[in-house]
């Protein structure tokens, strides 16, 4: 990366915009997920792996389900249900 920070200013909806370079550099792209979770020092963004399990978040044994993935074991779950 090029920077150690960037200052943005959130927008009128509260959104804020990830530089460029940044999104560039770590491969994120349009529609990607990011998870973030408040830490005491702030804010801290995690890139999703793309393809990972919607309901558990395992990258095995991975089923295509309409536009993410479920897991068989999950499936196996759901189906006992």
């Amino acid at each position: 990366m090029h920077r150690a920070g960037w200052v943005r200013k959130l927008d009128y909806f509260g959104r804020i915009v990830l530089p460029m370079d940044v999104r560039r550099d770590l491969g994120i792209e349009k529609q990607d997920g990011l998870e973030f979770s408040l830490q005491e020092q702030g804010i801290i963004l995690i890139q999703i792996d793309k393809e990972q399990c919607r309901l558990c978040g395992s990258n095995h044994s991975l089923m295509p389900y309409r536009d993410s993935f479920i897991c068989i074991p999950c499936i196996r779950e759901l189906k006992g249900i």
